[in-house]
């Protein structure tokens, strides 16, 4: 575990399949913008590639993005700051630790089923916040371009991360919707 690996997490292509039907907020617990973010990630559900180590694996915008994609910025606000995050996806299955020390993470890759498999990885600090940086990045953009938020509603969902790292410039410019593809 002395190696240093690389972290990834990027959106890929679509994924669709027919038996899922749209989410409902039946109850009115949601408010307009959560609804709005539930429909991105239904409408527009990307394979999302996940890569720690040597282990590669997918999620997908839904079911399992959309369930951890409100507490994500606070989540890379925290890791920055030092604090250890867990980011879970039940509906896949897996889960990973980020535990902060010094200029590293050390991180644990756990995939459940009848048997638990965890895999320790050690992390570089900087390259794991700029990817969860640059991958909310991509899921706002891909929300601005749908037409699904406004920017004023893209700044204000990622201020709290904002003030802790760099975010590829979103917060100082005005959103162009063709740059977000980049």
């Amino acid at each position: 575990m002395n190696d240093i690996k690389k972290f990834k997490i990027q959106l890929e292509k679509p994924w669709i399949w027919e038996g899922l039907t749209t989410p409902q907020d039946t109850l009115g617990e949601l408010s307009d913008f959560e609804r709005r973010l539930r429909r991105l990630c239904f409408e527009c559900n990307d394979r999302v590639l996940i890569e720690v180590g040597d282990e590669k694996f997918d999620v997908f915008l839904d079911p399992d993005i959309i369930l951890i994609l409100e507490d994500l910025p606070q989540q890379i606000s925290e890791l920055s700051r030092g604090k250890k995050i867990q980011i879970e996806f039940p509906e896949s299955y897996r889960e990973i630790a980020f535990m902060p020390a010094s200029g590293e993470i050390h991180c644990i890759s756990s995939r459940f089923g009848q048997v638990v498999e965890r895999e320790h990885f050690l992390l570089e600090r900087t390259q794991v916040l700029e990817m969860l940086g640059c991958f909310l990045d991509e899921v706002v953009c891909l929300a601005l371009d749908g037409g699904y938020i406004t920017p004023e509603q893209g700044h204000e969902f990622l201020a709290e991360m904002r003030t802790n790292i760099y975010l590829r410039g979103f917060e100082h410019r005005e959103v162009n919707q063709s740059e977000c593809a980049s």
